[in-house]
C-alpha cells in the first residue's frame, strides 16, 4: 500500500528509507539553524529517524552551535550514543528540557523533539514550533533552488504545489526524492511522470503550457480526472465501460483495466500506470487546446478546459457553471433571471430549464444531497480522509464536478448535531490541513452540549422573570438551527450555494436572524447576569 495524504511515505527498500530519513533530518537542521538566538524549539508532528537527526545535531555542535537536546523517545538514547552526543547535553525526559529552559545564564538553544503529545509539553509552548508546515517551506525553497538551473517552469510548479493544501508534506517529500536525477532532461521528464506521487495522473504534456495560470488549470483538470476515476459516479462508470468496450486492441483494453484498478486502490506511488491521456479516453473527455492569440473567438469551446465537461459541442445560451459556487454567484448577481414576469410565454429558454437559474441551484443542491446519501448507503465516507468527487446534475443534463473533503465532514460530524454546539479540539502544529486530517481518530475533543446551556438558562429564568427573554431567544435559535442541521454537510462542502438556494437559503436566513436576536438579548442582559451569578454567567458565554 502506498502512502496517502497525511502519512509518511513508506519506502520499499532500506536505501529509499535512508534517503527519506536523510532529507527530513537535513530539513530539520535547516530549521534549527534558523532558530539560533532564541531559547528553544519544539519539534512535533513529524516522523523522524533518531539516528539521522542526532548525527546531524552532533555535527551542528561541532560547528560551535551550543545545543541542549531532549529527544522524548526512550529509543533515542542509543541513537545519541551512536552519534557520540555527550550525556550532559542530551536527555529523553521532558523535565530536562524544563530545567535547561529555566537555567540562569544558559545561552544554548534547547531542542525538544517529541513524537506524541505529553502533559508537560504545555510548559514549553513558548518555544518555536517546528512541524510539517515549517519543513514544507524549507523543502519548497530547496526544490526551487535546485530546479532553477533546469528551467523556469519547474520552480514555478513547486511554488504552486507548495501552497496546495490538498498535497501533504509527506507527498512532497516523496515527489522531491523521485526527482533526484543526474540529467536535467531526466528531471524535466520525470517531473511530469512522477506527479502520481501527489495524487495526480502522469502526464508527459503537463508542462507544455508553462504560464502559472495554465499550470494551475492543468493541475485542476488532472485532479478532477483522477478523482472521477477513483470515485465512480454511475454516469462515469457507464462512460468507462463503454470506452473499454470500444477499445479494439485487447492488450490496451487489459492494460487500461489494470491501471484503473491501481488508481482506485492506491492513488499514489511509483506503480501507478494510468496516465492523463488514458483517463481522458476512459471518460471521453477531450484535452484542452491552447487558444491561438491570433484567432480570437475561433475554436473556443473545444476541449474540456478547467471546469470539466464531456468535450461535446457546447449548446447555445449561458455556459455551464464550473462549480456550485459559480452557479450560486450567478444566481445572486442575476436574481430576476428566469422569473415568471421576465420571460414571454413559449420562450424555449424557460427559467426552470436554465442551468443558471434559482430553480437549477435548488435542483443541484438536491442532487448533492442524493449523492451524499448514496455515499452513506455504500459506506464510502466512513473513515477515509481522501477527497471524493461527485457529479451534481443540472436541468440541461450537464453536470458539475464537486469535491467532498471527507476529513472536514468527519470532524464536523463529531462536534455538531442536535445536542452538540461545536467543541474544543486539541491539536498541535501550524498546518490546519494536516491537523484536520490527523484528527480522524483523535479523542482529544471536548464538545459543548445544548443541555448544559439550557440548564443555566432555565435556572436564570426560574430565578428571575428578567431573564425569561434570554431563554426564549435561545429556544428560538435552537429550533431554527435544528431545522437547518440536515443540511450541515452541504454547508461544509458548498456554503454559498446552500445560502443562495431558495429552498435552503430561507432556513439559513432564519438561523442568522435568530442568532442575532440571541446575541442582542444576551448582551443586554449580561451586566445584570454577571452581577447576580458571576461565574455561571461567564460559563454561559464562554
Amino acid at each position: 500500500m502506498t502512502p496517502t495524504a497525511g502519512t509518511p511515505p513508506s519506502a520499499a527498500s532500506p536505501s529509499e528509507a535512508r534517503a527519506d530519513a536523510t532529507l527530513m533530518a537535513e530539513l530539520l537542521i535547516s530549521a534549527v539553524r534558523e532558530a539560533e538566538g532564541i531559547p528553544g524549539v519544539l519539534v512535533r508532528d513529524l516522523h523522524l529517524d533518531p539516528d539521522a537527526v542526532l548525527e546531524r545535531l552532533r555535527a551542528l555542535t561541532e560547528e560551535g552551535v551550543d545545543l541542549r537536546i531532549a529527544y522524548l523517545n526512550p529509543n533515542a538514547a542509543s541513537a545519541a550514543s551512536r552519534a557520540g552526543i555527550p550525556d550532559e547535553i542530551f536527555s529523553t525526559a521532558v523535565e530536562s528540557a524544563e530545567l535547561w529552559r529555566n537555567e540562569v545564564g544558559l545561552e544554548a538553544l534547547v531542542v525538544v523533539i517529541t513524537e506524541s503529545d505529553g502533559a508537560k509539553l504545555t510548559s514549553l509552548e513558548e518555544f518555536r514550533l517546528i512541524g510539517p508546515a515549517h519543513l514544507r517551506r524549507l523543502l519548497v525553497e530547496r526544490a526551487v533552488a535546485q530546479l532553477d538551473e533546469v528551467n523556469d517552469v519547474l520552480p514555478r510548479w513547486w511554488g504552486i504545489i507548495g501552497r496546495d493544501d490538498q498535497i501533504s508534506f509527506f507527498d512532497l517529500v516523496d515527489y522531491f526524492l523521485a526527482l533526484q536525477l543526474p540529467s536535467p532532461e531526466d528531471v524535466k521528464r520525470e517531473s511530469a511522470l512522477q506527479i502520481n506521487r501527489l495524487g495526480l495522473l502522469p502526464d508527459p504534456a503537463f508542462f507544455d503550457n508553462p504560464a502559472e495560470s495554465q499550470l494551475r488549470a492543468r493541475l485542476n483538470e488532472n485532479r478532477t480526472l483522477a478523482q472521477r476515476l477513483s470515485n465512480f459516479s454511475e454516469e462515469d462508470r457507464q462512460k468507462v465501460d463503454k470506452a473499454l468496450a470500444d477499445e479494439a486492441d485487447p492488450d490496451r483494453r487489459a492494460a487500461l483495466k489494470g491501471h484503473l484498478r491501481e488508481l482506485q486502490e492506491y492513488r499514489r506511488g511509483a506503480q501507478l500506470g494510468l496516465t492523463a491521456v488514458d483517463a481522458r479516453q476512459l471518460l471521453k473527455v477531450r484535452a484542452a487546446k491552447p487558444k491561438d492569440k491570433n484567432k480570437v473567438g475561433e475554436g473556443e469551446g473545444e476541449g474540456e478546459g478547467e471546469g470539466g465537461g464531456d468535450g461535446d459541442d457546447a449548446p447555445d445560451g449561458p455556459p455551464t457553471p464550473s462549480s456550485l459556487t459559480a452557479l450560486a454567484v450567478d444566481v445572486l448577481l442575476q436574481p430576476t433571471r428566469g422569473s415568471a414576469g421576465s420571460r414571454e410565454e413559449g420562450d424555449e429558454n424557460d427559467a426552470s430549464d436554465s442551468d443558471t437559474s434559482a430553480a437549477a441551484l435548488d435542483g443541484a443542491m438536491s442532487s448533492l444531497r442524493k449523492e451524499l446519501e448514496d455515499l452513506d448507503e455504500h459506506d464510502k465516507l466512513g473513515d477515509t480522509v481522501r477527497p471524493l468527487s461527485v457529479k451534481v446534475a443540472l436541468p440541461s443534463g450537464s453536470a458539475i464536478d464537486e469535491e467532498i473533503k471527507t476529513d472536514v465532514l468527519s470532524l464536523v460530524g463529531r462536534v455538531v448535531d442536535v445536542t452538540k454546539y461545536g467543541g474544543l479540539v486539541g491539536a498541535h502544529g501550524d498546518d490546519i490541513v494536516e491537523m484536520v486530517r490527523n484528527l480522524q481518530q483523535s479523542s482529544d475533543i471536548r464538545t459543548w452540549g445544548a443541555s448544559e446551556i439550557l440548564k443555566l438558562l432555565d435556572a436564570f429564568a426560574a430565578d428571575s422573570s428578567d431573564f425569561a427573554p434570554l431563554l426564549a431567544s435561545f429556544n428560538e435559535f435552537h429550533d431554527a438551527r435544528t431545522a437547518l442541521l440536515p443540511h450541515v454537510r452541504e454547508l461544509c462542502i458548498a456554503p454559498l450555494p446552500v445560502t443562495a438556494a431558495p429552498a435552503t437559503g430561507a432556513l439559513v436566513a432564519v438561523v442568522v436572524a435568530s442568532y442575532e436576536r440571541l446575541i442582542a438579548t444576551t448582551t443586554a442582559a449580561y451586566t445584570q447576569l454577571h452581577q447576580r451569578y458571576s461565574d455561571d454567567a461567564r460559563a454561559l458565554t464562554e
